[in-house]
């Protein structure tokens, strides 16, 4: 098993990314959220992003989880 970590989702906000992570955690998929301390501060930078990293196995089914909720996932992921 790998211990890889990949981002499934960014977000402008940490508010949102908590609300993504928070729906992942429901359905019993472990995330992290990265950067969301800059997308806070940063507000006005456009290339800052909090991110929602899952380990390698789990990125289908968090993709399909945050699909249903309406959750855009964006960038190369």
């Amino acid at each position: 098993m790998s211990d890889k970590l990949v981002t499934v989702a960014k977000f402008y906000t940490a508010f949102e990314a908590e609300i993504a992570k928070l729906e992942l955690d429901n359905n019993g998929i472990n995330s992290i959220i990265v950067g969301g301390g800059l997308a806070t501060m940063l507000p006005h930078i456009e290339c800052v992003k909090a991110e929602i990293k899952v380990a390698e196995a789990d990125v289908e089914n968090a993709k399909a989880i945050l699909d249903s909720v309406g959750e855009d996932s964006e960038g190369d992921v």
